[in-house]
């Protein structure tokens, strides 16, 4: 039955978890070139994409991702989505999606808004985070996702230019491997936290 497109579906699923990566892609393809809107195997053949180094499609089909039901709904504002543009002299609103290692990890780029100069960044992350991003990103204004009256009385007093998901900006701003800067890190620990448990691991000793 090679036009049972569950079944080259999963295949692709069982080929990415063993590691197979351009043979589940291949399956993903097959299980498209089926049922061209089958949004879950776009979304795990972006999945496969990045992981093989297909940054390019991979951010593109990531897309998708707004399809699964376990992700919060894609938002919608009066203003245009950024799309990559420059960004000297505006002001853009980005706001978090996922999960707090998903918001970390997209916090890598950040420093790359920065650099193009806007008239302001607006980062919206999950209250756990507020503190940290603080410290690494002092130039941005941080929002605690959880403080929706505070989060919208702020937006409704600025001009925003742009909006933008947290997890669109690698798809301007990491197109291919050769985009990611190299760098020691980019966010900053609470200084005081760190020396408590690095005195309190060494006093526990390597025994």
């Amino acid at each position: 039955k090679p036009n049972y497109v569950e079944a080259h579906y999963n295949l692709g699923i069982t080929l990415q978890e063993l590691g197979q990566l351009e043979l589940a892609v291949k399956h993903y393809e097959q299980a498209l070139a089926i049922k061209p809107n089958y949004a879950e195997a776009k979304w795990n053949l972006s999945l496969a994409q990045l992981l093989s180094g297909d940054l390019q499609e991979g951010w593109k089909n990531y897309q998708w991702r707004w399809t699964q039901k376990y992700f919060e709904p894609e938002r919608h504002y009066p203003y245009p989505r950024w799309k990559g543009s420059l960004l000297t002299n505006k002001i853009l609103f980005v706001y978090c999606e996922q999960g707090v290692g998903d918001e970390i990890m997209f916090s890598s780029c950040i420093p790359d808004l920065i650099a193009q100069q806007p008239k302001l960044l607006i980062i919206e992350c999950d209250a756990r985070l507020k503190a940290l991003f603080n410290r690494s990103f002092p130039q941005v204004i941080i929002q605690d996702k959880n403080k929706q009256k505070d989060h919208v009385y702020s937006l409704e007093n600025e001009n925003i230019d742009f909006h933008v998901p947290m997890g669109d900006l690698p798809k301007y701003l990491r197109p291919n491997i050769n985009a990611f800067p190299i760098t020691s890190a980019f966010i900053k620990p609470n200084i005081e936290l760190h020396s408590k448990w690095v005195s309190r691991f060494n006093d526990i000793g390597t025994e």
